[in-house]
C-alpha cells in the first residue's frame, strides 16, 4: 500500500475532502446507543471509525478538539506526527509510522492537530467512542489559543485557520 498513488488511494477508499484537512470517511457508525445527557443531542453511537488520509497536497489537520476519546491507528504510508495541547497548556509530539508508534489515543477536551512528516500520503484510521457527532468538534481560533497557550502559539500557528 506504501506505494500505491494518491488518487488510487482515495478513489479505493471513497475518500472525501476533510474540513479538517486531508482527506477522510467514516467506515462504521454503531447502531447501539449510549446515553450522553451533558451534549447536545442527548445521545451518541457506542462506536464511529473513519479513515484519516494527509498528503502533500493537504500536508496538515487543523487544531481542534473533541469530548470523546479518539484511537488512532496507523494505516500505512509516510510518517504522521500528531500535536496534543492538554488543559494543563503542555504541547507534545507524536510520531506514527514506521520506525515508530502505531497507535495513539487522544483524550476528549485535548487539543490535536496532525501532519504528514515524510512520504508522498500517510493513512491512519480513527475510533471514536462514545461516537463521533459534528457538535462534540471545536476547531481552534487562534485568539483562543493564544489566551490558552501563549507559549505554544507561534508553533501551533501553521495549524490554525484565519
Amino acid at each position: 500500500m506504501a506505494e500505491e498513488a494518491l488518487e488510487d488511494l482515495i478513489t479505493r477508499l471513497a475518500l472525501i475532502e476533510h474540513d479538517e484537512g486531508g482527506w477522510f470517511r467514516e467506515t462504521y457508525r454503531s447502531d447501539d446507543v449510549v446515553a450522553t445527557p451533558d451534549r447536545a443531542g442527548g445521545s451518541r453511537a457506542v462506536l464511529t471509525c473513519i479513515y484519516y488520509l494527509l498528503s502533500i497536497d493537504a500536508p496538515c489537520g487543523v487544531l481542534h478538539r473533541n469530548r470523546s476519546d479518539i484511537h488512532h491507528f496507523y494505516q500505512g504510508g509516510g510518517v504522521l506526527r500528531y500535536v496534543t495541547l492538554d488543559e494543563a497548556g503542555r504541547l507534545n509530539e507524536h510520531l506514527l509510522g514506521p520506525g515508530y508508534d502505531m497507535q495513539l489515543t487522544v483524550p476528549g477536551g485535548v487539543w490535536k492537530a496532525s501532519e504528514l512528516v515524510e512520504g508522498p500520503w500517510g493513512l491512519v484510521g480513527e475510533a471514536v467512542s462514545p461516537g463521533f457527532d459534528y457538535r462534540d468538534r471545536e476547531i481552534a481560533v487562534p485568539d483562543e489559543i493564544s489566551r490558552a497557550a501563549p507559549q505554544q502559539a507561534e508553533q501551533l500557528a501553521r495549524f490554525l485557520r484565519g
